[in-house]
């Protein structure tokens, strides 16, 4: 596996080619987000309201019964996709269904973050230079974007497969 290839598909699963700094990070972020997503609520946290957005926008009550129904289980969902990826942080071999965990997880920790850094299309690390915690934050977000793409690519087209 060349180095530019994070992620290799095999007959059984993906072999992972991540430096450790990655795989530090991944098990960071992981720790991170379960603290995001257990330590706050859609009402106080934009980034988390953004993880779980209404069900029924233009119905209100309706959305209340989907939530009343669904927002336990949703939220067991992404807790343990973050178990996941922090178990699997430092595995040199994924099965498909991890590496659709990982990028779930890494997707929601992109959103998160992307909310708190107010990142559009048009964002670049001009906008974030001179605040050190930002730019800490964006090349993460910068990184984890491109991570997915790469965990995107390996997946391949699922109606490519038999």
């Amino acid at each position: 596996m060349r180095r530019s290839e994070p992620f290799r598909r095999d007959d059984d699963g993906f072999a992972v080619a991540l430096p450790r700094a990655a795989r530090d990070l991944l098990a960071s972020v992981a720790a991170q987000m379960r603290e995001v997503l257990t330590g706050t609520t859609a009402d106080d946290d934009p980034a988390v309201a953004r993880l779980f957005p209404q069900a029924y926008p233009d119905d209100p009550m309706r959305s209340i019964e989907f939530e009343h129904v669904a927002a336990d289980d949703l939220q067991r969902d992404r807790l343990e996709r973050f178990d996941v990826l922090a178990r699997t942080a430092k595995a040199r071999w994924l099965t498909e269904e991890q590496m659709l965990d990982w990028m779930r997880a890494i997707n929601d920790a992109r959103i998160v973050l992307g909310v708190r850094l107010d990142v559009t299309e048009e964002t670049s690390f001009t906008d974030v230079d001179g605040d050190p915690e930002r730019v800490g934050s964006y090349r993460t977000y910068a990184y984890l974007s491109a991570l997915l793409e790469t965990i995107v690519h390996a997946l391949g087209d699922p109606t490519d497969r038999p």
